[in-house]
């Protein structure tokens, strides 16, 4: 057997072995006497150790102590816990919805860039319905923490996103009287021919807004056993920000006044003043109008009232009337604020009163018709 050159490669590997830890180059002689150069498998077992070792040691490092200044957002699902005690299967679907409006977003502004549309009216519509300004969309159970280094295009997308999940299940409540001993069940035909009925409830969100430093990081968690890193945020703003949904009653979105200051010009159209001093709440229907379409978008106000006068009606004089109550209220400011927007102030207070009149609400248009 041929050991010529043994000792140098030994007294190489100890002084590759002092230098750069115990990573070993081994020579192995076969019976034929050829030596061959592989890595052995202490090598590879050496490096994953090193490997795990390293990531371990960033991991103590995650966060980010350097404060940003964002705007975070708070927001959660409207008497969900209620939905969940009658019917935990149904009140699922309120999640899957929320989470196919948010992908939905995704993958329309792949296939539409907003970056990519010539035409400025189209643009900004793009840029409206998108999710671009959401750094953060961190979803736990019935609530969802939301942050963004963009205040004023986050606030409108923001608007636009928790329309559309109104927007997702208003259909079931339109056109009809509900009924008042079961008034979230819809009747569906089944590929059997069968009649079946399930409960379709509302995505309505309430939360708060808050604009801030707030510090970004990373924890440990577990997933199923699995250890996972997890996204944190931390600071004042995201605090105020959970403090703030429960201000106001309703599907509404709330903001302080310092935050509301902090806003450019056209972010401040489609706000207002809450009735809590020292608040301000986002009209967030208003985003269902078209600006360049004109005066002719009055007439989508059916699509937004319609479902929300049926559910405040079945629910009128009892506990959760002043939610839907609050929200035909939200409805008519925001359809108001899109009308001063467009010079078609006087029109559209006259085409609601008309759609109160009908829906035998009169005595509320005082309240109705602020803006």
């Amino acid at each position: 057997m041929d050991l010529s050159g043994k000792e140098d490669v030994k007294k190489r590997n100890r002084e590759q072995g002092r230098r750069n830890g115990p990573l070993i180059d081994k020579l192995i002689i076969n019976k034929n006497g050829i030596r061959i150069k592989i890595y052995m498998c202490l090598k590879n077992i050496l490096n994953k150790l090193l490997s795990k070792r390293a990531n371990a040691m960033d991991n103590q490092n995650n966060t980010n102590t350097t404060p940003k200044l964002k705007v975070v957002a708070y927001i959660d699902l409207l008497a969900m816990s209620n939905f969940v005690r009658e019917n935990v299967t149904d009140s699922i679907a309120v999640f899957s919805g929320y989470d196919y409006i948010l992908q939905t977003k995704i993958r329309d502004a792949k296939k539409q860039p907003a970056s990519s549309e010539k035409d400025p009216k189209l643009k900004i519509l793009l840029e409206r319905t998108a999710v671009s300004a959401f750094d953060y969309f961190l979803p736990f159970s019935d609530s969802i923490f939301l942050a963004s280094s963009n205040p004023d295009k986050f606030i409108e997308q923001l608007g636009h996103y928790i329309l559309s999940c109104y927007l997702y299940n208003a259909e079931a409540y339109k056109d009809k009287s509900l009924d008042p001993s079961k008034p979230f069940v819809n009747k569906m035909l089944g590929l059997d021919g069968n009649i079946y009925e399930h409960n379709v409830y509302p995505i309505l969100f309430r939360g708060g807004l808050c604009i801030g430093d707030i510090t970004e990081g990373r924890v440990l968690g577990r997933i199923n056993g699995t250890n996972q890193q997890m996204p944190v945020l931390i600071g004042e703003p995201v605090v105020n920000a959970v403090k703030m949904e429960s201000v106001v009653k309703g599907p509404r979105v709330v903001l302080s006044e310092d935050t509301f200051q902090q806003l450019g010009p056209a972010s401040k159209q489609y706000i207002r003043k809450a009735e809590v001093d020292k608040y301000y709440e986002v009209l967030w229907p208003a985003y269902h109008f078209i600006e360049s379409n004109g005066k002719g978008e009055l007439y989508k106000f059916d699509e937004l009232f319609d479902p929300a006068v049926n559910l405040w009606k079945v629910f009128n004089h009892t506990q959760f009337s002043t939610h839907y109550f609050a929200l035909l209220g939200l409805i008519t400011a925001s359809t108001l604020a899109f009308a001063q927007k467009i010079g078609c102030l006087s029109e559209a207070k006259q085409f609601i009163e008309k759609k109160l009149e009908k829906n035998e609400l009169s005595s509320k248009k005082d309240v109705l018709l602020k803006i």
